[in-house]
């Protein structure tokens, strides 16, 4: 496996257990983290771990997918269809009718759960109408789009994982009723919320930034 984007925190960060000595080191970016690694290994009178080595071992340690680490099956993103976009413009109504979103929580909790399903795929952003929505998006959880490649859902006809993950079940089923997309089988969008949805915009708590632990 290899680190295909250092350039935004993946939930949780990244932790690197060095063998040589059993210390876990963790940090929100994984080159930082290297460097931390190797720096370690030296103090103590071991050689450095070389970049290929130490991208495949801390992306099988964290278990971080794409946009992160890659090295899985690739999937290919389906090609925009006008039913993919029927059910978009359907979506994006009724949430700004309901304007429910979820937690923080809940948001990395899906997040982490697309990162492993075998239907996400990694893709530049799309057309400016999905664009101008992803902003609003922005606009309303006060939080900015990961920059670069992103994550996206081949289930449901390619939308972006970050933005998807705030939106409310409740807000979706109305939206996808008609015609539902075929779902992994461990989505979170079959099997529900772990944490309450929160109605309007999530509170200022739920929208602090999430920092990994870092060793003093």
């Amino acid at each position: 496996m290899k680190i295909e984007s250092d350039t935004t925190m993946p939930p949780g960060g990244w932790k690197f257990t060095v063998p040589e000595t059993g210390v876990v080191l963790r940090d929100n970016y994984a080159g930082t983290l290297h460097r931390k690694v190797n720096k370690h290994l030296a103090a103590n009178g071991h050689p450095a771990i070389a970049q290929p080595e130490y991208e495949d071992a801390v992306c099988r340690e964290n278990g971080h997918g794409l946009p992160w680490c890659s090295g899985g099956p690739k999937v290919t993103k389906p090609p925009t269809t006008l039913q993919t976009v029927k059910r978009f413009l359907k979506t994006m109504v009724v949430l700004a009718r309901k304007r429910e979103l979820v937690s923080r929580e809940e948001h990395d909790r899906r997040v982490s759960i697309c990162e492993g399903c075998p239907k996400v795929t990694i893709n530049g952003l799309g057309c400016h109408n999905c664009i101008e929505d992803l902003k609003a998006v922005e606009r309303e959880v006060r939080e900015k789009l990961p920059k670069g490649n992103v994550l996206t859902c081949s289930a449901c006809g390619g939308c972006v994982v970050w933005a998807k993950a705030w939106i409310s079940n409740g807000v979706l089923d109305e939206a996808e009723k008609s015609d539902p997309p075929s779902y992994w089988e461990n989505c979170w969008r079959i099997n529900g919320e772990s944490t309450p949805e929160r109605p309007q915009t999530p509170s200022e708590d739920a929208l602090k930034p999430h920092v990994a632990e870092t060793p003093a």
